[in-house]
């Protein structure tokens, strides 16, 4: 061992590279579509570092020192959260953020994620601190370190103890994989701490590499990882046992004796990046997931990716050289003081359901995703020709009604609850490819549940076309004479409740133009005349075509007198009040119910 000076700057240099790969991830660029394996990266870099400091610190130093390291920047990207997500959170939102803050200031947010959203899910969208999940679990090694701190005072022992830990949990986590297979939370700690606790053990060894085997080992372990688990890996299931190849593409580098010989164009930034890699990984995600809130887009445009990475650099060169480097901000009264200032807020946030006094009362209803769908009429599950459906706990079953479909199937389940009551309504979720290659159990399924309607409903203009297909012409050769194809409503270019909290309270909530009392134009239609309902239009099966209700030569609306119709750009709001529910299910509904009658 040449002495750490070597040893940082290939630290420092991976870490560059690791907080690239999450930042090209979260900005959604194609390139980086493995990015998120980059915090597991990071993993590795900590573990290898703590062998290196560890003779200066007894097992309260140390945590203490880790609480002064991290927390300046995290409480300080808390509180920035706080105020930015008072003017473009709904409240449900914000109540779900305030949850999320308290778990960070205690370091376990890894635990609330894994109850509350899954990391790869559109919900995380809302949540800036959806990225501290990884703090709680690093928080989570260095309690291990201290503890060997504490319980040995020899470095041979603390070694082996290592080793013995990274075995554990890497033998438990692949336990808990053979079981759950791609069900496994993404947030689950074991990998990540068999990772930290591995690359403890190596660096403790002092344990060094040669340029050409630690190349070759790298590229390697990337290799294996391509031939083994790309089609997992560009899916996300994750963790996996995939997690454990990143073994030799991170430690080589960490394990050379001199440091990387990279040109000065190339090695200067990167050390750069790695200077301020926790700082870029504290903001770049608020800054990401703000912008996407502010706009209520949560898909990241080509244009927009530069802009937010200039952003999120130049947030994270302040916080780097303001915040991690300021000697008063890392002082213990400080932090304590700040981590209770900003747990009182988060709890007063949860206490009020998302500060919701902040919105006026006509928008009560839409403040949150969940006060807008109805999961009761879906809450329970029963089978039919081996297929599972869902549908209300207590059903009705003087008749029954099926639904096939995607997310815009279920949106008019609580129409029919409303207005058939005496009804049993159940859903069977798929899409069309899915619902064509077991079009044959679907109508088993009718016949064994009784059904007198059978309707089929999608996101149309949005479904892959060779599903489409493949379901029309598997109803045209096995005919279910019960079956109605339903077109997907009108769906908008833009948020509509967005548009509706603009009109009605002073927040960054979607920029939109429109006043929603008026109709709109027709170019603002996403499905108005393009899309794969055109191809089931065009078959001889029995047809709903749900713009009626909606449009007109004038344009299309969204209200019923005062009320609001949608929760987003393309669904009903579920919860609706039961009038306009039944006007809803007499528009679109009701002539079908003659028919089949």
């Amino acid at each position: 061992m040449t002495g750490t000076a070597g040893y940082n700057q290939n630290i420092q240099m991976l870490r560059g590279v690791a907080v690239l790969l999450v930042l090209g991830f979260h900005l959604q660029l194609g390139w980086f579509a493995w990015g998120y394996l980059g915090v597991d990266l990071f993993f590795l870099v900590s573990g290898f570092l703590m062998p290196l400091i560890l003779p200066k610190y007894s097992a309260g130093t140390f945590l203490l020192a880790r609480v002064k390291r991290i927390y300046p920047a995290l409480l300080a990207a808390i509180a920035v959260s706080f105020a930015l997500g008072w003017v473009t959170m709904m409240p449900g939102e914000m109540d779900a953020f305030s949850q999320s803050g308290l778990a960070a200031i205690f370091s376990v947010s890894e635990f609330w994620f894994a109850a509350n959203t899954g990391y790869f899910d559109e919900p995380r969208q809302t949540n800036p601190l959806l990225h501290t999940w990884s703090l709680g679990v690093e928080f989570l090694c260095y309690a291990l370190v201290a503890l060997g701190l504490l319980v040995s005072g020899s470095e041979k022992l603390r070694e082996r103890l290592a080793l013995g830990g990274a075995v554990a949990s890497a033998l438990a986590f692949l336990a808990m994989w053979w079981v759950q297979g791609d069900q496994i939370s993404y947030f689950n700690p074991l990998p990540r701490m068999a990772l930290f606790l591995f690359a403890f053990w190596v660096s403790a060894r002092r344990w060094t590499m040669a340029p050409l085997p630690a190349l070759g080992l790298t590229v390697a372990g990337i290799a294996l990882l391509a031939v083994l688990f790309a089609d997992e890996l560009l899916a996300r299931v994750f963790p996996s046992p995939a997690v454990f190849l990143l073994v030799p593409v991170g430690l080589p580098m960490m394990m050379l004796a001199r440091p990387v010989p990279l040109p000065r164009l190339l090695g200067a930034p990167l050390r750069w990046l790695g200077d301020i890699s926790y700082s870029l990984y504290i903001w770049h995600w608020p800054v990401i997931t703000f912008q996407m809130l502010a706009v209520r887009n949560f898909d990241v445009r080509l244009w927009e990716a530069p802009i937010l990475a200039a952003i999120s650099l130049v947030a994270a060169a302040a916080s780097y050289y303001l915040i991690e480097r300021n000697g008063f901000l890392r002082r213990t009264v400080v932090i304590a003081v700040a981590a209770a200032v900003l747990g009182l807020g988060a709890t007063v946030g949860i206490a009020t359901n998302g500060f919701t006094f902040r919105w006026p009362a006509v928008l009560a209803p839409y403040a949150s995703l969940e006060i807008m769908r109805d999961r009761s009429n879906a809450a329970c599950r029963q089978e039919f020709a081996g297929l599972g459906f869902h549908l209300a706990c207590s059903p009705a079953t003087e008749d029954t009604v099926m639904i096939l479909g995607d997310s815009h199937a279920r949106h008019f389940m609580p129409l029919f609850a409303a207005a058939e009551p005496e009804t049993r309504t159940m859903r069977l979720s798929a899409t069309a490819g899915e619902l064509a290659e077991v079009w044959s159990e679907a109508k088993r399924a009718a016949d064994e549940a009784g059904a007198s309607r059978v309707y089929v409903a999608f996101r149309w203009y949005n479904e892959d076309a060779d599903g489409v297909r493949a379901l029309l012409a598997a109803m045209a050769a096995d005919p279910l004479p019960q079956a109605v194809l339903v077109r997907d409503i009108p769906a908008y270019t833009f948020n509509v409740v967005a548009c509706w909290v603009n009109q009605h309270a002073i927040m960054f909530y979607g920029f939109c133009g429109h006043d929603l009392g008026k109709p709109l134009p027709l170019d603002v239609v996403q499905n108005a005349t393009e899309g794969n309902w055109a191809l089931a239009a065009a078959t001889d099966l029995p047809q709903i075509d749900t713009h009626g209700p909606f449009c007109d030569a004038e344009g299309c609306r969204v209200l019923r007198g005062d009320t609001l119709l949608y929760r987003d750009t393309n669904h009903l709001h579920e919860r609706l009040d039961t009038p306009v529910q039944l006007w809803l299910y007499e528009q679109i509904f009701a002539a079908d119910r003659q028919r089949a009658d």
